[in-house]
């Protein structure tokens, strides 16, 4: 780490202490702690984008976006026109060859139904909402 002396020469160089003084916190010290590891965490998961950083956060709009790949490419599969499911990188002319769509309703139709019905019965959405809640709590 460089002194402030090599930054400014000719400019007198003032040491200090930094010191805590509790009377003096506006917030308390193990809450302002607790943040600063929160927001490290936000930059360390949204932070290193090249777009808008918020965009991570946004709830997909369709069940399966984000979830599926191309077979050929491995890009990712988007809703394109009139509601079909197909290759982003063959969309965008990025190199895929696969011209393959299928009809979201259809697809995410097989998908629900791999899942066992129990799965979604109501205690067992009960059940997760209180977890989520839990967690929540910690925060």
């Amino acid at each position: 780490m460089k002194k402030h002396s090599e930054f400014f020469e000719g400019f007198v160089t003032i040491e200090f202490t930094q010191v805590h003084i509790e009377d003096l916190e506006i917030v308390p010290l193990e809450l302002w702690l607790r943040v600063k590891e929160r927001q490290e965490v936000i930059t360390a998961t949204y932070g290193k984008t090249k777009t808008n950083p918020l965009n991570a956060t946004q709830r997909p709009k369709y069940l399966l976006s984000r979830r599926l790949e191309c077979a050929e490419c491995g890009g990712t599969y988007a809703v394109m026109a009139k509601e079909r499911y197909g290759c982003s990188k063959h969309k965008n002319k990025l190199g895929c060859d696969n011209e393959r769509t299928i009809s979201r309703k259809d697809l995410e139709q097989r998908v629900l139904k791999a899942f066992p019905n129990s799965m979604f019965s109501t205690t067992n959405l009960r059940d997760r909402d209180c977890q989520l809640v839990d967690v929540a709590r910690l925060w």
